[in-house]
């Protein structure tokens, strides 16, 4: 018998959005292929929205990594992080029944795993055919 372990749910069960990750990063090739009903997120401008913001908890730590590998630093954000980031906005910015387009994500298998396990299931990855 397991008592007392609890699962984790999600942010948003299945059902409530819609979203799907993009290994391209320009939106612009998406809209027309996709159109602009979605709500395309960016990954760089969620966690630059948090690193200039002096009243969150997050802002002097993006700030460190920020200042020690310049305007590269997402690839250099601990563990995790980028996921939870991500999971704040979308708490903040989505509704249920949204169609939501990650730009540029998942970076890493445990990427993709942490945000399904804490934020939502996606239901497609798109590839640009240039990478296939």
């Amino acid at each position: 018998m397991m008592q007392g372990m609890k699962r984790r749910v999600a942010m948003f069960p299945d059902g409530q959005l819609d979203v799907q990750f993009s290994l391209q990063k320009d939106s612009t090739q998406l809209k027309k292929l996709l159109g602009d009903s979605k709500l395309y997120i960016d990954p760089g401008q969620v966690v630059e929205n948090y690193r200039s913001d002096r009243e969150d908890p997050y802002e002097p730590l993006l700030n460190e990594v920020y200042s020690k590998y310049g305007p590269e630093y997402l690839k250099y954000l601990p563990q995790g992080l980028l996921v939870s980031l991500l999971g704040r906005y979308m708490k903040a910015h989505c509704r249920q029944g949204d169609h939501v387009v990650i730009l540029d994500f998942p970076h890493s298998i445990k990427d993709a795993i942490k945000f399904e396990n804490e934020v939502s299931s996606a239901s497609k990855l798109l590839v640009p055919k240039e990478s296939l």
